[in-house]
């Protein structure tokens, strides 16, 4: 499994990223900087969720990666 958390309120995207890291997934988070809302992203984060906290150009290549990674299995 494979999330990405973007720019947003509140904390529902955390329980989401913990369960898919849980499971063995991974998940990148959009940077406080790059938000117009830092609330989801840094929540998923603060919950030990996230793998890496990328920039909106850096998440496209990174899902792309793991996307291509998986397809290959």
């Amino acid at each position: 499994s494979t999330a990405v958390v973007l720019s947003g309120m509140g904390r529902d995207g955390a329980e989401g990223a913990r369960a898919i890291r849980a499971a063995g997934g991974k998940v990148s988070a959009q940077s406080a900087e790059t938000c117009v809302i830092p609330g989801m992203p840094e929540a998923a984060s603060a919950a030990g969720a996230v793998h890496a906290r990328l920039s909106p150009a850096e998440l496209a290549l990174w899902l792309t990666r793991r996307l291509r990674a998986l397809s290959s299995l």
